[in-house]
């Protein structure tokens, strides 16, 4: 489905010579659509409980027209990449190639653009090993 329709128009482009040719061009331009965050789960806050070693991946599926640009706080602080986690898909997966027990903490992504913004939160637990 395409969002609410703003505006619609239509411009006739003339080619010069030697190809003397009309062209219509019509611009549509569509209303901004706040972000919303797929959950699949059905629960507002997510629990990932893992041990220490063990891939960790947090989705944050997001629609939007304009896009939504997504960022992902861990106990409200912006994370940056590093060299276990990765930030994937334009923002909408974060990635700990193997937990560690300090990776445990509430993560957070907020999905944004200029019609609003949504967020969706985890709590992710690392358990020592067995």
């Amino acid at each position: 489905t395409f969002p609410p329709l703003e505006s619609l128009q239509t411009i006739l482009v003339d080619f010069p010579p030697p190809h003397k040719t009309r062209k219509k061009i019509i611009l549509l331009t569509f209303s901004p659509v706040p972000p919303n965050i797929k959950d699949h789960s059905g629960a507002s806050l997510v629990v990932v409980t893992v041990r220490v070693g063990i891939p960790v991946t947090l989705e944050c599926e997001s629609n939007a027209v304009p896009p939504p640009v997504i960022t992902w706080y861990k106990n409200g602080r912006m994370i940056t990449e590093s060299a276990n986690i990765e930030i994937l898909a334009d923002g909408q997966m974060l990635q700990i190639k193997s937990a560690e027990t300090d990776d445990t903490g509430r993560f957070t992504c907020i999905a944004s653009n200029e019609a609003g913004e949504v967020s969706k939160h985890f709590t992710l637990k690392v358990l020592g090993k067995c």
